[in-house]
């Protein structure tokens, strides 16, 4: 694929977890899989559940602080295979978004190529307690009085067993995804600044949405 500026090939982990996350927000995508050279390094995909509109809960307010946004409906996406569950007595919900990962064994012993923050390490300072038993230890340290050891027998070594690294791994998450849809009002002077910073018309309608997952590993 031809970059406008070159750049190095991202890493086999840091790229498929970019993949396995874009592949959510994704409309008409359900399966990716990711190749090197002959070798499949993963495979993602995605089945969707079918909308369900909801009431919106009494009491819950609608509008934005300032009447920018305005909620007009909710819905929920959900899959039929999957039992019903509760959250409190105002929504019912079903799991929405199901998507499988095989990811082969070398891709997660590569790792990340993102470096993490070192932790910080705090040493407590020592508290130095005198009297009588600092002195009766200090004695028995200057006396020559020595304290035996106890020998640790060490354990034996387990066997080491050998996994081909390029088999895979397969992991299940399962999503819980509730959408609101938005209108927008917005003040003549605002969608001027808007369309000036994006040289785009700023949207009149929107979807906002709230995922919930659950994840199971195999």
């Amino acid at each position: 694929m031809a970059l406008r500026e070159a750049a190095p090939i991202p890493g086999a982990f840091d790229f498929t977890r970019f993949v396995a996350s874009s592949i959510t927000f994704m409309t008409h995508l359900s399966e990716v899989s990711i190749y090197f050279d002959d070798k499949r390094l993963a495979k993602l995909t995605k089945a969707t559940g079918v909308p369900r509109t909801l009431e919106i809960p009494k009491g819950l307010k609608r509008s934005s602080a300032s009447n920018i946004m305005n909620a007009t409906g909710i819905k929920s996406t959900r899959m039929s295979s999957v039992p019903r569950l509760r959250i409190s007595s105002l929504i019912t919900y079903l799991p929405a978004l199901h998507i499988k990962a095989d990811v082969m064994r070398w891709v997660y012993a590569a790792g990340t190529t993102k470096k993490k923050p070192l932790p910080t390490i705090t040493r407590p300072n020592k508290v130095s307690h005198g009297g009588f038993l600092s002195t009766f230890s200090s004695f028995f340290s200057t006396s020559g009085a020595s304290t035996p050891q106890r020998v640790v027998t060490p354990l034996p070594a387990e066997p080491v067993v050998e996994v081909d690294p390029l088999t895979g791994i397969e992991s299940q998450v399962t999503l819980s995804i509730f959408s609101a849809d938005v209108d927008v009002r917005l003040s003549t002077k605002m969608s001027t600044e808007l369309h000036r910073s994006t040289k785009k018309n700023p949207p009149s309608k929107l979807t906002f949405q709230l995922i919930y997952v659950s994840l199971r590993l195999v």
